[in-house]
């Protein structure tokens, strides 16, 4: 079985370098902004439990544990 050819999928090797550029911008793009709603998302949930909860210890503990993913999660960014 012949495989296809990957020129057969864009115009010439100019196309292809234009498509692979977008792509790579999107994906920066969507890169940084990832850490930020990841943040959001962790001060959401302490605000939460500030407003609503009424225990110290469960609330730190909750802070402990979002505050090691979210710094796992952009450390290796």
């Amino acid at each position: 079985m012949r495989k296809q050819s990957l020129y057969a999928h864009f115009k010439g090797k100019d196309d292809l370098f234009l498509q692979v550029l977008q792509d790579a911008k999107v994906i920066m793009a969507d890169a940084t902004f990832i850490p930020t709603l990841s943040f959001l998302g962790v001060v959401d949930s302490i605000m939460l439990e500030l407003v609503y909860g009424n225990n110290e210890k469960r609330l730190n503990d909750k802070l402990n544990a979002s505050w090691t993913v979210f710094w796992r999660g952009i450390s290796q960014l």
